[in-house]
């Protein structure tokens, strides 16, 4: 770690803290979006495409409808993303392109 790396505890940077699993956002995915192997209206990035850095093979793809379910769910913009189901390694930051 370089010299310009600051040891932090995560809880003192967080605005909110959420877990999204138990608040019924997962249930609420799956009654409403249903995961296509064939390209429709948007592709899906799933914690899988970041593992194993594939973004252009094993793709899926969702509807209109489904892509405005995940809208209406989605933590938006400098988001930290911690995946309950893997690794602390596969978390990723949320930013502005």
């Amino acid at each position: 770690m370089g010299s310009e790396w600051k040891i932090v505890k995560l809880g003192d940077l967080l605005e909110l803290l959420t877990d999204y699993h138990a608040n019924g956002s997962y249930k609420i995915l799956k009654q409403n979006i249903i995961l296509l192997d064939e390209p429709d209206y948007a592709i899906m990035i799933r914690t899988t495409n970041f593992e194993r850095n594939e973004f252009d093979t094993s793709l899926k793809y969702i509807t209109e409808d489904a892509e405005h379910v995940i809208e209406l769910l989605s933590l938006g913009i400098n988001v930290l993303e911690v995946s309950k189901e893997t690794s602390v390694e596969s978390s990723c930051l949320v930013t502005v392109a």
